[in-house]
């Protein structure tokens, strides 16, 4: 059985604001995934409102996605897969972050279990093998009308610059585009829009782990 990490933010974590909670996990695309591949595929999703890929958020501490990422990928381990799914936060107006700092940091991940990897000790206890990464892409935002509060026209064109960024390098992505939204909210995706990712990934995953 392969295993796999999902670690990511609110998107993942399946928040809808209509009832600011939790939507079922049954709507919830990385709960979709694991009864998809049922006994092929172990996945365990690690989503948290807010969090962002780098380390910068001051007020919510918590929040930034690397401060806990090393002792969630030790508890999982040994692990196959290592899904990312952050960025989108961080492009939030308020941070002024671009989308060369927010490769910068989703790059992170992948460095930090290298350098875990290569410690005897831990590799050793914690790891069959060093883990394959995936990084799934922010995803659209309504940044014209429901979410202009927090996201602009420049937001966008950064999302747009990171994609860029990662057709250039070596490292596995998927890109999020025209996902459903939910009404009147502008970030975080329906219950349709948690379907649409739940198939793009399933595509994904089904040609590069070999299964079906």
């Amino acid at each position: 059985m392969k295993k796999i990490l999902i670690y990511g933010d609110s998107n993942l974590w399946g928040f809808d604001i209509t009832k600011n909670n939790r939507m079922e996990d049954k709507y919830q695309w990385a709960n979709m995934l694991g009864k998809y591949f049922e006994n092929e595929v172990c996945i365990i999703q690690e989503g948290l409102p807010g969090r962002v890929a780098g380390e910068f958020d001051e007020e919510d501490k918590y929040k930034n996605g690397k401060s806990n990422f090393e002792a969630i990928f030790k508890s999982c381990s040994p692990l196959d897969y290592v899904i990312i799914a952050l960025g989108s936060n961080d492009l939030q107006i308020k941070y002024e972050r671009n989308a060369e700092q927010i490769y910068q940091d989703l790059m992170w991940y992948k460095k930090i279990v290298d350098d875990i990897y290569s410690i005897p000790k831990y590799k050793q206890r914690f790891f069959k093998q060093m883990p394959k990464f995936i990084y799934v892409l922010p995803g659209n935002f309504d940044y014209q009308n429901d979410a202009k509060e927090l996201f602009d026209y420049s937001c966008e064109l950064e999302r747009k610059k990171l994609f860029k960024l990662f057709k250039k390098s070596s490292n596995n992505y998927i890109e999020l585009n025209n996902i459903d939204l939910i009404k009147n909210d502008g970030v975080h995706y329906s219950t349709q829009g948690q379907k649409m990712v739940f198939n793009i990934v399933k595509d994904y995953l089904e040609e590069v782990l070999e299964i079906n």
